[in-house]
């Protein structure tokens, strides 16, 4: 699983200079769009169809100076919650940790 980082459009920016190029943006589902790295083709991000106005950026793959400080973070975030519940393997426990659970993707 990955964690996913819902960000308004007007608060999201590639990097400028970046040497892997600016990222492909690819359909990969029916709901949605993928940022994909031009260089390795790793999954950057994801725009749902229903949310155009936002970027959902993969957390892992964030500049670290780029990342709010913890006090400012809830202005940048516009919701926080488990997606996609329904396809947890067997495995693995979602925490119980009080977070709205989301079935689907959106």
């Amino acid at each position: 699983f990955m964690t996913w980082m819902p960000f308004h459009n007007r608060q999201f920016e590639w990097i400028p200079g970046n040497p892997s190029g600016t990222p492909r943006l690819v359909r990969t589902t029916p709901f949605g769009c993928r940022h994909i790295c031009s260089n390795c083709q790793s999954v950057l991000t994801i725009i749902y169809d229903g949310q155009p106005n936002h970027v959902w950026p993969c957390a892992g793959g964030l500049d670290d100076s780029s990342i709010p400080q913890e006090e400012d973070m809830g202005s940048y975030l516009s919701r926080v919650c488990h997606i996609c519940c329904r396809f947890v393997p067997d495995w693995f426990s979602i925490p119980q940790d009080g977070m709205e659970r989301i079935m689907n993707a959106s």
